[in-house]
Formats: C-alpha cells, structure tokens, sequence
C-alpha cells in the first residue's frame, strides 16, 4: 500500500494543511523537507521513496521509515478533510479573483 506524504492523505485525495489559525507561520512539519511516499507491506519492513532533481533514493532501514510513517499520521491529523479543502480552495479562488 503507498502513503503518500506530504501533501497526500493516503487515499488518493490531496490534503490543505489549514487547521488552527497561522496567518503567517505555520509550524514545522516534516513534510517542509520535501515530498515522499510510504510503502508498506504486509510481510515486509516499509520503505519510503524520495525523488530528487536528478535522482531518487529509497530508505530501507525501519527506524527511518517508521519516522516518515509517523509524519504522514501527524500531517493527516493537520490536514482538513478532502469536502473542507475543496471548498477552502474554490473559496479561496473565489477571493483571489474577486481582488484581480
């Protein structure tokens, strides 16, 4: 099963990060770092894949992958449901072309 972090919800649908009020600074997170994705197997220890501009590594050690799994749960506890960032979005858009 593939995970994607930072900036995915794990089912296929992407994710705003927009709970709480941070005008200015949002916290950390480590998905500021960059983009990866978590596979995890049944019978098998996770890997997290990562691209880069002209490369790509793959972590294979558990204590890592189990940390990128950890930012994955906590980035879905940030997020806001996939109805509530559509609508953020397209409000947002709304906004933004109100002001042009």
């Amino acid at each position: 099963m593939a995970v994607p972090g930072a900036g995915g919800a794990g089912n296929g649908h992407s994710c705003v990060v927009r709970k709480g009020c941070w005008p200015q600074n949002p916290p950390w997170h480590p998905a500021h770092m960059g983009s990866f994705i978590v596979f995890e197997f049944p019978k098998a220890s996770p890997i997290v894949h990562m691209e880069h501009y002209r490369s790509s590594v793959s972590l294979h050690n558990s204590g890592i992958a189990n940390a990128y799994k950890d930012a994955v749960i906590s980035l879905h506890e940030l997020a806001m449901p996939p109805e509530a960032s559509v609508e953020f979005i397209a409000r947002r858009a709304d906004e933004l072309e109100a002001a042009a």
